[in-house]
């Protein structure tokens, strides 16, 4: 299966030199593609010229035909089979068969006989062959036919130019006939004109069969050369697939080495980093610890003092020392308003609150009374201050 498809990639193709009731000679190409083990017709066509019929394989991208030779130049006949004798030298006895090729098939002790002139079919091939179309084989006259006799329920064919009589599977006789009429058949699923029953023909006994007409040789010769065309293309293929899987798996390993060296660097920058951050935390720790300390014993000082002289009628509902200049956000540093104490709270009468404001400003540590607000509410009244302590205090 693999092996059909190297070599014909499931196309066949045959080309019948056949000639029309007016003797004009007519090239008529039939197209099948072989899938899942059955043949589909993929295009039917005749042409007049040869070089419609060529120009036709070349946009098919058609290399390789089976070829029907069909028309004046062929010469048929039927004679009665005589024991061991050479029936084509008997039939044409004056001819030098070296000069021919000639095709015979025998059918109920009768032997039907088709041959063309050597140069005339050479002329064709090498047609053929300087197009670029390989002709794996060649069949001569209406005796195609027989590869498909078996397959047909009637009694009477016609093919592009014969009538042809059948009787149990058997070709009893072939009249050519030369008549302006289209016959259709159905032939093993497949609905084709009388103008292709040759071909397809030649194509089951050539492609399917290997039952090859003029031997193995054209078809030895386009196999070799199919198999060093695609084969060359196949190992360069080959070769591009191995140089590409060898550059992936390097891209990949080189990949992996470079974000392995990636994480050695940043493991490297980070531990320095964090050497330093643990240096400046220690720093900052010994410092905010002497600082702890200093405040510790200033505060509790302040705290006392101002405490200790607050009048019964004042309530206080915040002591804050160093507060914080703004609210703390996430990414911002954050700061302290230094050598500040703020005080809030409620009171009773203005006089108690004078006097106590003029008490703080008369202690030592004090530098000033800032900031003093006072807001009267339904509730009582409230005051806001801060205390500027002296520097060094």
């Amino acid at each position: 299966m693999f092996k059909d498809w190297f070599l014909y990639s499931s196309r066949f193709c045959a080309v019948e030199h056949a000639i029309d009731i007016n003797g004009s000679e007519r090239f008529n190409c039939l197209l099948l593609r072989k899938k899942r083990n059955e043949l589909f017709i993929e295009k039917e066509e005749s042409f007049l010229s040869n070089e419609e019929l060529i120009s036709f394989l070349k946009s098919n991208k058609q290399q390789h035909i089976v070829l029907t030779i069909n028309n004046q130049q062929v010469l048929s006949k039927k004679i009665k089979e005589e024991g061991n004798q050479n029936v084509v030298q008997s039939a044409y006895p004056n001819l030098k068969l070296k000069d021919f090729y000639y095709q015979s098939e025998r059918s109920n002790h009768y032997v039907f006989i088709a041959l063309a002139r050597r140069l005339y079919v050479d002329e064709i091939l090498e047609l053929y062959h300087s197009k670029g179309i390989s002709v794996l084989d060649f069949s001569l006259g209406n005796l195609a036919i027989y590869g498909i006799t078996s397959l047909f329920k009637t009694s009477k064919i016609y093919t592009s130019n014969a009538e042809i009589i059948i009787e149990s599977e058997r070709i009893i006789d072939i009249e050519l006939k030369h008549f302006d009429k289209k016959e259709e058949y159905k032939v093993n699923g497949l609905v084709l004109n009388n103008s292709s029953l040759l071909s397809l023909g030649t194509v089951i006994n050539c492609y399917l069969k290997s039952n090859f007409y003029q031997g193995e040789e054209r078809v030895s010769t386009y196999k070799g050369r199919i198999i060093f065309k695609k084969g060359y293309k196949v190992i360069l293929v080959v070769c591009f697939l191995i140089l590409l899987i060898n550059f992936l798996v390097f891209n990949t390993y080189y990949k992996k080495v470079e974000q392995l060296n990636n994480h050695i660097d940043l493991y490297n920058n980070t531990r320095t980093e964090l050497n330093l951050l643990r240096s400046k935390v220690s720093e900052k720790e010994n410092v905010l610890s002497q600082i702890k300390s200093y405040v510790s014993s200033n505060l509790s000082r302040y705290v006392d003092e101002i405490v200790t002289i607050v009048p019964s009628s004042i309530l206080l509902s915040e002591l804050n020392y160093q507060p914080f200049s703004s609210s703390i956000k996430e990414g911002k540093e954050i700061k302290n308003e230094l050598s500040q104490i703020k005080i809030s709270g409620s009171f009773k009468n203005n006089s108690d609150l004078s006097g106590w404001i003029d008490k703080l400003e008369r202690l030592n540590w004090i530098k000033a009374i800032e900031k003093l607000s006072i807001v009267n509410t339904v509730r009582g009244s409230k005051f806001y201050f801060s205390i500027k302590i002296e520097d060094g205090l």
